[in-house]
């Protein structure tokens, strides 16, 4: 049992309020006083605790399908020329170029299970794709990440959940503009982010995922 002083951050109705809890036993209690209506608590919101993170507290990043050693590349019907020739740069910046590629009408569901993915272009499968994250809205001809729209001329790379197994990732690539080859060639130096945009073959956004729903956070049911 270590003596630790455990972040905490509770999120309330007129703001947050950072505290620290003194910890010396494998199980403590405390009582907190809040100064507006609780909405959520966070234990050790910026991870500096030196701990074995939940996998729930890690979001998926371009570096988990560079580093993949079960690759499956599926590729969307209907996925242009330049678009093929864009994927396959991204994948020889991957260091993936052995993995396996199947169109999406042939992948089976045991396939799906047993690697992890990358998503060349939009399925028509949707049942395919993991539910996306709400920042990201994926429709034809645009889509919108962290409340901007992104239309024509723009490409998308965005690490996602896997569908249906919980150790495993999955990504999305949409080579949609004539500089997607550039694109393509950049995105494997953005390892630490969850989704990046080019226009131009330029990144214009960057981020990674919020955490959502982990062991380190409770919600609060309004009053």
């Amino acid at each position: 049992i270590y003596h630790l002083r455990v972040p905490l951050r509770l999120e309330t109705a007129t703001g947050k309020e950072d505290l620290r809890l003194e910890s010396r036993q494998a199980r403590t209690q405390f009582t907190l006083e809040s100064r507006g209506e609780p909405r959520r608590l966070v234990v050790d919101p910026e991870v500096h605790l030196f701990r074995r993170l939940d996998p729930a507290e890690i979001p998926a990043t371009v570096n988990e399908i560079k580093g993949s050693t079960a690759l499956l590349v599926v590729t969307a019907e209907g996925l242009s020329e330049s678009g093929r020739e864009a994927a396959s740069t991204l994948l020889q910046g991957l260091g993936q170029v052995g993995g396996r590629v199947v169109s999406e009408t042939q992948v089976t569901r045991a396939e799906l299970q047993e690697h992890d993915l990358l998503f060349l272009g939009w399925p028509s499968r949707r049942e395919l794709l993991p539910e996306l994250p709400k920042e990201l809205q994926v429709e034809t001809g645009r889509f919108t990440v962290a409340g901007e729209t992104y239309r024509g001329e723009a490409d998308l790379f965005a690490a996602l959940p896997h569908p249906t197994e919980a150790g495993r990732v999955a990504a999305l690539f949409l080579p949609a503009s004539s500089a997607a080859a550039t694109a393509a060639r950049k995105i494997p130096h953005y390892g630490k982010y969850s989704y990046l945009v080019f226009t131009v073959g330029n990144n214009v956004a960057k981020g990674t995922w919020p955490v959502g729903a982990s062991p380190v956070i409770q919600e609060f049911s309004p009053r």
